[in-house]
This record gives C-alpha cells, structure tokens and sequence, in this order.
C-alpha cells in the first residue's frame, strides 16, 4: 500500500535531477505493479519507472536493478508475512551487492522498535530503519494537542511544499542566528547540527555558529538558498518570552475502531498525558478478540460491541470527553471497505454530537486512502490522518537525507522545541503586513516563524515559509506557525 505513494514522493524529489530513474524490485507481476502506482502516480515528472521481477533478499537477484548506481535505497515491508525478518534479510543482501552499508543510504521499514534498533547496531549505524506506524503516532500526538497541528508537521514531511534540509553554509560560520534568521531569502532558518551530532532547534538568537556547525533551514526544494539584497540586521528578542504549551494536557479519549496503530498512539499517549487523563476503546468484537486489547495499560478500559457500529449514546458517562480518535479497520477488509466504514460511524457520530451538552469533544479520524479526506472534512472530521501516507512521505525524507530522523524526532519531543500554532491577534498581527514583519515579530519573543495558518472558517490552509516581502492580510482567529 506504500509504494505508490513512496514513488510519487521519489518522483518530487527527483524532479530537479537529470537522468532519473525509479527501479522497483519485488516478487510481483511487473506489469501489474505498474498498473498499481500508475493509479496513483499520474505524474512522474520525468523520472523513468521500471519494474523488475526479483527476490530482494537474494543478491543475485538485485544484480538486475544496477544498485551500484542508486542515490539511496528503500526497503519495504512485504505482503507475504515475512514481516522484519524479510526487511533485515533484503537490507543485508543490498550491503552485500553494495560491497558494504556505507556507501549509500539505507533506509528500512520495520514494526519492531527493538529489532530496528539491533540492525542500526549491527550496520554500524549506516542503516536507518523507521518504525511507520510510530512516527504516524507521533504526529497524531500534534492532533491531540492542538487542531490543525499535525497538518502543519504532515506538510513538513510531504515533498508538495516546504522540506527540511541541512545545509553546510561556511557564510554563516561566526554569524549569530539572529543575523542568519535575516539572511535568506527564500528559507527559514531553524537550529543547527553541531560536529558532534547534537541537534539544536530554535537555539538562543545571540547564539554564534562555530566551524563544523551545519545548518537546518526549512525551504521549498533543494535550489541554492538565496541571500537578501541587504546586510541582515541583527534580529534580537525584545519582550518576554513567548508562552507556549507543550505535551498533551488532560485528556478523556474515546477510541472507536481499531488497528496497530491505536497500539502505537495510546503507548505514547499514555506517557505524556496527566494521571487524571482515561481512554476508553471500542473495538468490533467479530475482528478482535479480547486478548489483543489487554495489554494497553492502566486507565485504559475497552468495550466490544458485535454490531460492527457503535452509537455514542451507547456509553454512559461520555459529557466529559475531550476527544473521539476514529480508527480504520484493516483486518479482513480493502481500504475502501475501511474508509467506508470509517466515514459510516463518523456520520452516526456527527448525529449524536448534535445534542452534546457543552463543548463538543474535538474528532479526530484516520483514513488509509488521501483520496476520501474530503468526504471526512464534509462530514465532520476536526482533523485527520491519513496514516498510509504518512509514513510513506516520512520513507522517502529519510531516504533523501537521514539527518532529517533526528530532526524530526527532536521536533516531535514535547519537551524540547517543537511547531506551535499562535493566535495572530497574539503577536499583535492582524492586519495587512509582509511576511517579514511576521518573523520580527516573532523573533521578539524567543520564537521561530516558518509561516501561517488561516482559521478553520477560511478553510484552515497552512502556508510556510513564505518570502519577507510577501504582503499577506491576517485576520481574527488567523495563527502563526513557529518552532520554540
């Protein structure tokens, strides 16, 4: 399911190379491997695809795709049930036809956290393996923090817009980030990679970049950063500090539906969230049984239904919920037969929410297929989360520059810098103003503006990284995205 959108994400990427190709090896009719991301892929933007017939975990058979020759290489989990062993065995025969781990980036999906983490030991950290399913958790954990996040940190991960990257930049070395916030153009500066590896975001604008500091900027595509006509002045922070929440705060979830994701979403959940925080999951009793769902910890209480639909005036008690988290059926049915049943209960719950005594709970809905986000929009969906797709885009960010996994998961950090949305009105910014008065007036108050978010009633489109000059017109209830 991931490699139509892996190859659509490749083919951005690629868009500015010559003499691209995309080679895809599986134990598939090529043909209809073809006809498959054609559906999807209408566009390949230059880039040539071709489809080869071939066991990946054999040497012999990778010899047919020219692997010497590849930029990067992605490893897939299969459809045949091998699961990680067959992940671990494929990446071992690439190092073997490479002559070595080293030579170009490796990048393998894995379910296992812990056996992803004995295979970037055993490669001599030359292989970066990505557990999906926890990454698409950790941007569901921005949905759960605040409406409209996780689509900012989706757009961060989708080739369509604004990358991150990391540039070595031997002009910025001995400049203080308040004067390299000012220096480009077209990129926004974010933190940096010191020589030792660490990783600094939104750093202290009096911070001073020392030989060896590498540069994290967020920008369009991989085009040469633009400098500004002018001497950058010095941005420097004028008031106190920006308040920003961080982590997820009290929480009373209701799950509805299940998959391994859930799993993924309420580990993580569960650390973050207060002691008063409780999640409740109902899950259709005909496609699992009890024992999957007992291991999900404390405060953490599940209730099977064999009706394969829930009501939610069926659970008493629900006036206090803060959230309700729609989930995808995977087991036994197509990603059609998924999402269908997944916007059927959005509707029915859409209908009791109508009579909701307060503040409604917030919905947040996962769909497997980007094609059916309009429909959940139409139907009610607060947010949403097309997981499919999400660790698809995160494979090929990966693959194109595997700093970007430290990058991210310092972003996903609750407890370090991370993306915030603030209320215009906030920073004193409604009105007619240009993109660059934006970022001063962030920059005042310890914080990294890479664009804007209008409100939910003007559509909610998230627009980043824009240039200073840009004229823009924020209005009330309009946001800002930053990075502090």
């Amino acid at each position: 399911a991931r490699l139509p959108v892996v190859i659509e994400q490749l083919t951005m990427a690629n868009e500015s190379r010559k003499n691209k190709a995309i080679v895809v090896l599986a134990e598939r009719e090529p043909a209809e491997l073809n006809e498959e991301v054609r559906a999807v892929v209408k566009d390949t933007r230059g880039s040539r695809l071709v489809f080869r017939w071939g066991d990946p975990t054999r040497p012999g058979d990778l010899e047919i795709t020219a692997l010497g020759q590849a930029r990067e290489v992605i490893v897939l989990a299969d459809e045949d049930g091998r699961g990680d062993a067959g992940v671990v065995k494929a990446v071992l025969a690439a190092g073997a036809e490479l002559g070595g781990f080293d030579q170009v980036p490796i990048v393998a999906e894995m379910s296992d956290p812990v056996a992803a983490e004995v295979l970037v030991r055993a490669c001599d950290g030359s292989v970066y393996p990505i557990v999906a399913l926890q990454a698409v958790a950790r941007t569901s954990l921005f949905a759960l923090r605040e409406p409209g996040l996780n689509q900012v940190v989706e757009e961060l991960v989708d080739y369509r817009g604004a990358d991150i990257y990391v540039r070595e930049r031997a002009d910025v070395i001995g400049l203080s980030f308040g004067q390299i916030l000012e220096r480009f153009s077209n990129a926004r500066p974010i933190g940096r990679i010191r020589v030792t590896g660490t990783i600094e975001l939104s750093p202290p604008l009096a911070t001073v970049f020392d030989a060896g500091d590498r540069l994290i900027v967020i920008a369009d595509d991989e085009a040469p950063l633009e400098l500004t006509s002018s001497d950058p002045s010095e941005l420097a922070r004028s008031g106190p500090p920006l308040h920003l929440e961080s982590g997820v705060s009290e929480e009373q979830l209701l799950v509805i539906g299940w998959n391994t994701l859930g799993m993924q979403i309420l580990s993580q959940w569960r650390e973050l969230a207060t002691a008063n925080s409780t999640a409740v999951v109902v899950y259709d009793e005909d496609l699992f049984a009890p024992s999957e769902l007992e291991d999900l910890g404390p405060r953490i209480t599940t209730i099977p239904t064999k009706r394969g639909r829930w009501l939610l005036e069926d659970l008493e008690g629900t006036s206090d919920l803060t959230t309700i988290i729609l989930l995808g059926y995977r087991r036994g049915l197509t990603v059609e037969q998924a999402d269908s049943r997944t916007l059927l209960t959005l509707m029915l719950l859409q209908q009791g929410l109508q009579e909701w005594p307060g503040n409604p709970p917030r919905v947040l809905v996962e769909l497997l297929d980007s094609a059916n986000v309009n429909l959940a929009a139409m139907t009610g969906a607060d947010d949403y989360l097309v997981s499919d797709a999400i660790g698809s885009r995160l494979i090929v960010q990966l693959a194109e520059q595997p700093e970007r996994r430290s990058i991210l998961f310092t972003l996903y950090d609750p407890d370090g810098p991370s993306v915030h949305l603030v209320p215009a009105a906030q920073l004193g910014l409604v009105g007619e103003t240009r993109a660059g008065e934006i970022f001063a007036a962030a920059a005042a108050v310890g914080v990294i503006a890479i664009g804007w978010r209008e409100s939910i009633k003007r559509g909610g489109k998230a627009t980043l990284i824009p240039k200073a000059d840009v004229l823009i017109t924020l209005r009330e209830g309009d946001q800002v995205v930053v990075i502090g």
